[in-house]
């Protein structure tokens, strides 16, 4: 996006101003050839948001599969505790 930014009395080319652009700070160098009550753009990249799921079927698949793995490694785990690990004898 481009932003129009109007150089503040006192200010000279070179020096850097702060602006507030659709809620957000930015620190900006006056271009060396822009005086006092000109103007001049600056642009600002949009920022990539991150996407984890497109909509809450996406959301609902994802924990249940999680939640089935976690599950069965659980299970798998106490089943092999219980079948196939050996009591203890007691001490003689």
């Amino acid at each position: 996006m481009q932003y129009r930014v109007t150089v503040p009395e006192g200010v000279d080319g070179g020096h850097v101003v702060s602006v507030n652009a659709e809620g957000t700070q930015f620190q900006v160098r006056v271009p060396p050839d822009v005086r006092p009550g000109e103007s001049f753009l600056f642009s600002v990249e949009k920022p990539h948001t991150l996407i984890l799921f497109h909509n809450v079927q996406d959301l609902g698949i994802a924990l249940g599969l999680g939640g089935a793995i976690g599950l069965a490694i659980v299970v798998g785990f106490v089943l092999g505790v219980l079948f196939v690990t050996e009591p203890l004898s007691p001490p003689i």
